[in-house]
């Protein structure tokens, strides 16, 4: 969890339901772990070898969309798919799935 800007690390901490566009800022939090990962795997930050640690990612990472278990491959660089989406809408301050 994070601390919301402008508090000290004492402040209220706060999770995914306090992000205003939480679909988008989910995916970008996953990808940036996932990426650190990849990163951390291939010892190095030089392009050919992140690309090739992360299309052979080791650590499965439990992210806030799910759980990415080889993310990535040669032929896809897709770590979503369909089945990843869902509809959701707005009940007052709430994302919640439509049904």
């Amino acid at each position: 969890m994070a601390v919301w800007p402008g508090r000290s690390r004492s402040a209220r901490r706060w999770g995914p339901e306090d992000v205003f566009a939480p679909v988008g800022t989910a995916d970008a939090y996953d990808a940036m772990h996932i990426l650190a990962l990849g990163i951390a795997q291939a010892g190095s930050t030089d392009a050919d070898a992140i690309r090739t640690a992360l299309e052979d990612l080791k650590t499965p990472y439990e992210g806030l969309i799910k759980t990415y278990t080889r993310p990535f491959a040669a032929e896809n660089h897709d770590a979503l798919g369909p089945d990843d989406y869902i509809m959701v809408h707005y009940e007052g301050d709430k994302i919640v799935p439509a049904n």
